[in-house]
């Protein structure tokens, strides 16, 4: 149960991510001035890209890899966290004594 909630919380963190990807503020002027273009040119000819729809999907599809690696990353560190919470909650309960 906890890996389909690992992979849902990964799945909603993907679009959260790209959300966040694609808002943000330097972007624009970057690809605006070429230097983002620069950047991504040899994708463009690893897929052979050519003409804007083709550049777009390549784009896009780079943006949306990029987005599931950070919120498997983000996902995998969240379970880590709970999974050490857990054990120490498991610790503490045994070292309280019951109360009757």
């Amino acid at each position: 149960m906890r890996k389909i909630a690992y992979i849902a919380l990964t799945l909603v963190l993907t679009s959260v991510i790209l959300a966040g990807i694609i808002w943000l503020a330097f972007l624009t002027p970057w690809f605006a001035n070429g230097g983002g273009w620069d950047l991504v040119e040899p994708l463009f000819r690893l897929f052979g890209a050519v003409g804007e729809e083709q550049t777009n999907a390549v784009l896009t599809g780079t943006l949306l890899a990029a987005s599931l690696l950070l919120a498997l990353l983000v996902a995998w560190l969240i379970a880590r966290i709970e999974g050490r919470f857990r054990r120490w909650r498991a610790m503490q309960r045994q070292e309280t004594p019951h109360r009757k």
